[in-house]
């Protein structure tokens, strides 16, 4: 089932992680993860909205939310939102900020957010069937040493 602001895309995007301070860098494994700028975005433009309903299959939980900067409130774009529990889910938050995981198998998941330059966040969070869970991240930026 497709919902308005949620479709599905199939580029790939190459994250390597690397220090933000030059003395500090150094290359990490590459991950390949899926991408679309688009894919948390409706018509408007604006950050994403989840449906009411997770999906057709009432067995599973929604989860959307944003990331801004914590200093600044403005959006961080390209936060590797992981999401580990009875199953593992990844994506990356869009130029808004915004981010989806639809589909949630429920139960208990530990919430991972991570970008270059910033301090990691780890969350926790349950979810519902039928439920959409709405989770709002302000991250701190880290200087360099």
């Amino acid at each position: 089932m497709s919902h308005k602001g949620l479709g599905l895309c199939s580029a790939m995007l190459s994250v390597v992680a690397l220090s933000a301070c030059p003395s500090q860098r150094r290359q990490a494994p590459t991950l390949a993860l899926p991408s679309c700028d688009t894919a948390s975005k409706d018509d408007s433009g604006r950050p994403p909205v989840a449906p009411s309903n997770p999906g057709s299959d009432s067995n599973v939980g929604a989860v959307l939310g944003t990331v801004e900067d914590r200093q600044l409130g403005t959006a961080v774009r390209g936060v590797l939102i992981r999401a580990q529990g009875p199953k593992a889910y990844e994506t990356l938050s869009d130029s808004s900020g915004g981010f989806v995981i639809g589909h949630v198998v429920p139960g208990s998941y530990v919430i991972r957010l991570v970008r270059l330059g910033y301090d990691a966040v780890i969350d926790s969070l349950v979810v519902r069937q039928g439920y959409v869970d709405t989770l709002n991240y302000h991250i701190a930026y880290r200087s360099c040493p």
